[in-house]
Formats: C-alpha cells, sequence, structure tokens
C-alpha cells in the first residue's frame, strides 16, 4: 500500500526542470486548453490550441479532459474553479495556478 502512494507521488515529479520553469510551463500547457490565456504576471505571452493537440515552443503536447481532471502529456491537473474570464488549476502536488482569458 504504502509502495503504490510512494509511487503515485514519485510519478508527480520531473527533476529535469527548476520549480520555477516548472510552474510556468505548468501554466502554458493549460493555456492552451480553452483558447488565448494568459498567465496573470504575462501581457506578451500568448497560447493555442487546436483540437486535443497543443504546440507550444516548439513541440507537440497531448490533452485531453476526463471528469474534472486535465491531463498534458500524461500528466493530471485538477480543474478547479472556472468563469468566462479565470481558469483555477491544481497539480499533483498541490501548487495553484490562475490563468486569466486575453480579451
Amino acid at each position: 500500500m504504502l509502495f503504490g502512494l510512494g509511487l503515485m507521488l514519485g510519478s508527480c515529479k520531473d527533476t529535469n526542470q527548476p520549480e520555477e520553469e516548472k510552474e510556468r510551463t505548468i501554466t502554458e500547457q493549460h493555456a492552451a486548453l480553452l483558447g488565448d490565456w494568459q498567465q496573470d504576471d504575462s501581457l506578451s505571452t500568448r497560447w493555442k490550441f487546436e483540437l486535443d493537440e497543443v504546440k507550444w515552443k516548439g513541440f507537440t503536447h497531448w490533452y485531453r479532459v476526463s471528469g474534472d481532471t486535465l491531463i498534458i502529456s500524461g500528466i493530471n491537473y485538477l480543474i478547479g474553479n472556472h468563469s468566462e474570464k479565470e481558469l483555477q488549476l491544481t497539480n499533483c502536488n498541490g501548487k495553484q495556478h490562475t490563468l486569466i482569458r486575453k480579451d
């Protein structure tokens, strides 16, 4: 039982990216879900999406929605409160992100 919990928690970690870059990456990937979104501290970045394929920084990421979970390239994120203007997300280690739709 503990092994399974450790395996699940271990799968959430990505040791190849610094924490600051990982947070930005997660936010930008999620931005592709519902059209043009921006992170509240970034006014110049735009993201586009087409169907279930996300093009971002020269790479292709695949996403799908399953219930209240957003899955991008095999990593799960919980979709929290959302409206026409904001989307709140939580990654697997509890870090929260807020995206704001661009006008």
